[in-house]
């Protein structure tokens, strides 16, 4: 899992993009019985973790203690709105509409920046299947309890839970 604009490498705000594949590999890397294709598809969840391992920083980011207004009302974001006849125009006006609901919901932004790929990347970890790898990475994972679910709007504490099952079910 290697994200990146013509052909430099970018890794650590995107894990939550590329978790289903990961996920995906991991369910075919289950399932084979060719032991080549199993160490080949056990070589890539490797990579994607290692990719991984440095999002899961991004928590440190986040403060869960910090009263920021949520406004879940994208309605108020039709005010912008206005034809666009070009490609660019429909960009510029997403990019204002974007800096419009950043501004109504600093909850929202946190959450989207840090929370969501610390929870993603802490999942896509435990989906190595080298137990050792994920063994050396539990305390990193364990910081993630810094998140409250009842305090946070979007569900991405869900892939926590995911990470808690796999770790239970491998160790």
């Amino acid at each position: 899992m290697v994200f990146g604009k013509k052909g430099a490498a970018k890794t650590g705000r995107t894990t939550w993009t590329g978790s289903c594949a990961a996920v995906a590999l991991l369910a075919l890397w289950e399932m084979e019985r060719d032991e080549s294709l199993r160490t080949s598809s056990a070589k890539g969840l490797r990579a994607t973790a290692e990719i991984a391992v440095a999002g899961i920083k991004q928590r440190q980011e986040f403060d869960a203690a910090a009263v920021l207004q949520y406004d879940g009302d994208w309605r108020k974001l039709n005010a912008l709105w206005k034809p666009q006849q070009t490609i660019n125009e429909a960009g510029e006006l997403a990019a204002h509409q974007l800096q419009g609901i950043n501004r109504l919901s600093p909850a929202r932004r946190a959450e989207l920046r840090t929370a969501r790929e610390a929870m993603f990347a802490a999942w896509v970890v435990t989906l190595c299947p080298d137990r050792n790898f994920q063994k050396q990475h539990e305390p990193e994972i364990a910081t993630l309890a810094h998140f409250r679910a009842d305090k946070l709007r979007f569900a991405f504490f869900f892939t926590l839970e995911c990470a808690w099952w796999r770790l239970q079910v491998v160790g």
